[in-house]
């Protein structure tokens, strides 16, 4: 008898960071857990364009679909160069319990921008395990 994990993937850009303000890059669709013990691996992919005077970009991995869901991992604060084309990966691994239509979601962050940043390619993964 064998098992058969879900998975969910979007690279569907939904929006691209205005100046400095948290903003949603990608949400997966709804996730089942089989078992209150499962763990979720978390994949994620993100190239774009740092807007005007943007000198740090933090990405987040939200458990749940809305820029105030909790947090699964440490927001990731790296050094960027405002009008650059910059291309991250994040690998990240989430414990949520027992959930029934659970989604994740991809956020970015560009400090001091004064202009929008520019989405170009996005990936998302959960995978159960």
């Amino acid at each position: 008898m064998g098992v058969r994990n879900a998975s969910v993937f979007t690279n569907t850009v939904i929006g691209s960071p205005p100046l400095a303000a948290e903003t949603i890059i990608a949400t997966t669709g709804p996730l089942g857990l089989f078992a209150d013990n499962a763990q979720v691996l978390l994949f994620a992919f993100i190239e774009m364009t740092i807007g005007t005077a943007g000198t740090n970009l933090t990405l987040r991995l939200r458990r749940g679909p809305l820029v105030t869901s909790p947090l699964v991992n440490v927001g990731t604060n790296t050094s960027v160069a405002a009008t650059n084309s910059t291309r991250f990966a994040i690998v990240y691994a989430d414990f949520p319990g027992v959930a029934a239509g659970l989604q994740y979601t991809l956020t970015a962050q560009v400090a001091n921008a004064s202009a929008t940043s520019a989405v170009n390619d996005v990936g998302l993964t959960a995978m159960v395990l």
